[in-house]
């Protein structure tokens, strides 16, 4: 328009122009938009300015070479006009405080710059960075999606937004106090690094399958989203996790360098598959302390299944650590919450009895947190896996001799008629073991005769005093 004389384009009410390649704009051109569309596929940003927009809408890419303020790009500010579908294809250095209607490609030679207390808006979806944004402590805003592709590099401090999500390939790299907004994606070759004694905090979910995110050392990096994926934790620093820990893809090991806590808020799920750590079920291996609240979440896979079909017990290891402090306030298995109905250590371990001699079992150690799926006799009432006489002083402590009592397999009801009577005694002796897991020390017969005669003696005791004197 205009090149080699006089031209104006007008586009009104429900007009649409779309230019296939170029849109050049000369000294004696105008083109003006008063309603309708106007796709002028490629138009550089001097040229794109000379356009003449009240209403409507225009798509297309607008090219940038040059060092600009973007509060200079009244075109791209216009309320009136809709530019979400106009790419600002910056290869120069864009600056300053301003909201912009458009989207961005940064290329390779691009640079975005936001100095503190400024904020840069851009408002059109599919922008992608292959060079450099650097926030200096203000705000970057996207409306929609922000890629960052393989060699893109996105740094700095302060409030990073996506609306829509990140995408990160490249080097997202922190130091100082820094907020992200908007779902993150750590990709295939993608570092997301906290350094510096900074704190970096990820508001939404994570989802972290890439090189690294690394927390270096007196760093933090909190996330109050969804975590998931499989994507090493490197560094020295402390990981803190407030939202769901959803570790691996189905399942697998996710390895920490430094520290972890697990939040009072948060909940770990840990996928039951099979035996085997990272092929069949989750672990947490953390190089430093793991220190524990919240929630933990047991969910069988199949084709795993429980211990009381199969008649085995199964142990799994679900967290290594270098230090252990802490223990898990809650614990779900397959969607119901277990019920801690005794202690088995100073620790906060617990084992819950399920049902048929089964008992659900969370311990830990210094170092280690476990979960045992046990099988227990009949009589086994501390679900150790013998029978003993620590069972049967509970046994005898518990005992009813009448039905509706309301007793459970803890206090001795080993066939579940509500009753710690003579057939639950009487079961527990034929079980009864004086080592731990051996059936095969089993009780004289003459020892066996005195101990069911001391066992109906107790229990009587437990209405009426028992005067008989012993041989």
């Amino acid at each position: 328009m205009g090149d080699e004389g006089i031209g104006t384009l007008n586009i009104e009410d429900e007009g649409l122009v779309t230019v296939g390649g170029t849109t050049f704009i000369g000294a004696a051109g105008s083109v003006n938009l008063t309603g309708g569309r106007f796709e002028f596929g490629q138009t550089t940003l001097a040229e794109f300015s000379a356009i003449n927009a009240t209403s409507g809408s225009m798509a297309g890419d607008v090219t940038h070479g040059g060092y600009t303020d973007v509060a200079t790009l009244t075109a791209l500010q216009n309320p009136m006009v809709d530019v979400t579908d106009v790419a600002l294809t910056n290869s120069g250095v864009l600056y300053g405080d301003a909201s912009l209607g458009n989207a961005l490609v940064n290329t390779a030679q691009g640079e975005v710059e936001v100095m503190t207390g400024e904020r840069m808006r851009l408002g059109g979806a599919g922008n992608i960075n292959k060079g450099e944004i650097n926030n200096f402590g203000g705000q970057i805003r996207f409306d929609h999606d922000l890629t960052n592709e393989a060699d893109g590099f996105i740094g700095g401090r302060g409030q990073f937004v996506a609306d829509g999500g990140w995408t990160n390939s490249g080097v997202m790299a922190f130091s100082g106090t820094t907020d992200i907004l908007g779902d993150v994606v750590n990709d295939t070759g993608g570092q997301i690094v906290t350094s510096g004694g900074a704190t970096t905090t990820i508001f939404d979910d994570v989802e972290h399958n890439g090189d690294e995110i690394r927390t270096s050392s007196d760093s933090r990096t909190v996330i109050f989203g969804q975590a998931s994926g499989a994507g090493p934790y490197t560094g020295d620093g402390t990981v803190y996790f407030e939202g769901d820990l959803r570790p691996g893809n189905s399942p697998s090991t996710v390895s920490f360098g430094g520290n972890v806590v697990l939040g009072t808020t948060s909940t770990t799920q840990i996928e039951l598959g099979g035996l085997t750590a990272n092929a069949q079920h989750d672990q947490l291996d953390v190089t430093g302390t793991a220190n524990l609240d919240g929630t933990l979440d047991l969910l069988p896979l199949a084709p795993y299944t429980d211990p009381a079909t199969r008649g085995t017990a199964d142990d799994f290891t679900i967290i290594t650590a270098g230090n252990r402090s802490g223990t898990f306030s809650t614990v779900q298995y397959d969607g119901s919450t277990l019920a801690p109905d005794f202690e088995t250590d100073g620790n906060g371990s617990f084992r819950d009895h399920v049902a048929g001699g089964l008992f659900r079992s969370v311990t830990y150690t210094s170092t280690a947190v476990s979960v045992q799926n046990l099988l227990a006799s009949a009589g086994d009432t501390d679900g150790d896996r013998d029978v003993d006489t620590v069972d049967l002083t509970g046994m005898i402590i518990n005992y009813t001799g009448a039905t509706g009592s309301g007793t459970t397999w803890l206090t001795g009801d080993t066939d579940g008629d509500g009753d710690t009577d003579t057939v639950d005694l009487t079961t527990a002796i034929i079980n009864f073991t004086s080592a731990r897991n051996s059936a095969a020390a089993v009780p004289e017969p003459s020892g066996l005769l005195l101990l069911v005669l001391a066992v109906g003696c107790l229990a009587v005791a437990r209405f009426r005093s028992c005067r008989r004197e012993w041989p």
